[in-house]
């Protein structure tokens, strides 16, 4: 994912620099939508891979860390209730 997400930033650094020694003839209209669907593509395929890795994250990761600060917390409770006077 990163390298597709570094290859994204130098094709667009490319679009931006290569502008800058041609003449300053905007964009056409079919060129926009062309570079409009694309990136529009490129972001809605990352929005699956993000989400995908935020599924796992709450599917897996997140119960772990739950059962830990569960655990945590009881050995803190057991120990306020055992400074308890009888």
């Amino acid at each position: 994912m990163k390298i597709r997400f570094f290859t994204f930033i130098v094709v667009l650094a490319g679009f931006g620099t290569g502008g800058c020694d041609q003449s300053k003839v905007p964009l056409d209209a079919e060129s926009r939508r062309m570079v409009d669907s694309l990136s529009a593509a490129y972001i809605g395929n990352e929005r699956r891979v993000i989400d995908s890795f935020c599924k796992v994250q709450n599917t897996t990761v997140l119960p772990q860390m739950i059962d830990s600060i569960k655990q945590v917390r009881k050995k803190q409770i057991e120990e306020q209730l055992k400074a308890i006077p009888k």
